[in-house]
């Protein structure tokens, strides 16, 4: 099976960087956790627009950057989703159950 290069790449970008900002989150509890992933998400989902609408007022009615930004958002998602199983094994690794000597 030939793998893209690029995406490859692109993976271990994102491995990367998750990793550091995993360091950043550690003991920040939940709720601070999600305010940050939530901020840098608003970020990114802002970063999406159609190029047609550059350049019209925020706020105003751009229908194409919305659609856009909602397609950005269903995909972004449903790939929290597919990760969260394995996300979970990799937490569960780092548990000791109690007891265990």
């Amino acid at each position: 099976m030939n793998r893209d290069p690029i995406a490859e790449l692109m993976t271990l970008r994102a491995e990367a960087a998750s990793a550091e900002i995993q360091t950043l989150l550690h003991g920040l509890g939940m709720r601070t956790q999600g305010a940050v992933l939530a901020d840098l998400t608003s970020m990114w989902l802002a970063g999406q627009f159609e190029a047609g609408e550059i350049g019209l007022p925020i706020g105003s009615d751009r229908p194409l950057t919305a659609a856009v930004r909602e397609m950005a958002l269903v995909e972004f998602i449903e790939l929290v989703r597919l990760l969260v199983p394995e996300s979970e094994k990799q937490i569960l690794q780092n548990i000791e159950p109690e007891g265990h000597g």
